[in-house]
C-alpha cells in the first residue's frame, strides 16, 4: 500500500527528473515550433501535465521520458493546429494524385479495406493501459511520422493542409502517413492484442 509519504517522494523525484529533462524537451519544442514563446508555453503545459500524474509510478523510469515526449508531441500538434487556423483560410480541396489504393483522397480507409473493428478499449477495464501503450507506440514513431499522424488523425487535417504546413509534397505525406499507420498497427499488435 502506498502512503502519503511515498506519493510525496514520487512527486518530488518526478519534479527533479522533469527539471533535468526540461532543457531537452525545450530544445525539441523550439526546433519543432520555431518560436521561443510558443515552445515555452507548450513545454510548461507538458511539464504541468506530467507532474500531475507523476504519483502513478512513472518517475525516474525510461518509460516516463517516453510518456513525457508523447505529451509534448500532442501539445505541439495542437500548437500547429491553432497557429494554422489563425493564419490560413481553408482552401478548396483538390483531388490528390497517386492515392494509395487502401485510402481515399481524404486519407481515410476505403470501406472494403477498412480493418475489422477491435473491442472498444474505452469500454474495457484496461482502457487506461491501452492508451498508455498507444502513447508508447506513438512516441516510438520517427519524429516526422508522429507529427504527420497526429495532424491527420488527431487534428483531422487534410493531406493538402499537412503538406502546406510541413512543406512536404502531398505524395510524401501520404507515404509517411501510411508508414506511421503500419508501424502503429505492428506495435499495438505486439503490445496490446497479443496479450488478449
Amino acid at each position: 500500500m502506498t502512503g502519503a509519504g511515498d506519493i510525496r517522494a514520487q512527486k518530488q523525484a518526478a519534479a527533479e527528473y522533469l527539471r533535468n529533462l526540461r532543457p531537452d524537451i525545450m530544445a525539441y519544442a523550439l526546433d519543432e515550433l520555431g518560436s521561443q514563446s510558443h515552445a515555452e508555453e507548450v513545454v510548461q503545459d507538458t511539464l504541468v501535465a506530467a507532474l500531475k500524474y507523476a504519483a502513478d509510478g512513472f518517475a525516474g523510469k525510461a518509460v516516463f521520458k517516453t510518456w513525457v515526449y508523447a505529451l509534448l508531441k500532442r501539445r505541439i500538434a495542437d500548437a500547429f493546429r491553432l497557429d494554422y487556423e489563425r493564419k490560413l483560410v481553408r482552401k478548396t480541396r483538390k483531388e490528390l494524385p497517386n492515392v494509395d489504393r487502401l485510402f481515399n483522397h481524404r486519407g481515410r480507409w476505403h470501406p472494403q479495406y477498412k480493418p475489422q473493428p477491435w473491442d472498444n478499449p474505452l469500454e474495457s477495464d484496461e482502457a487506461q493501459r491501452f492508451w498508455y501503450l498507444f502513447d508508447q507506440c506513438l512516441a516510438a514513431l520517427p519524429e516526422q511520422q508522429g507529427v504527420v499522424f497526429l495532424m491527420r488523425e488527431y487534428l483531422s487535417y487534410d493531406i493538402e493542409e499537412i503538406s502546406e504546413q510541413l512543406g512536404l509534397a502531398e505524395s510524401h505525406v501520404q507515404v509517411i502517413l501510411h508508414r506511421s499507420r503500419l508501424q502503429l498497427q505492428h506495435c499495438l499488435t505486439g503490445k496490446w492484442f497479443a496479450e488478449q
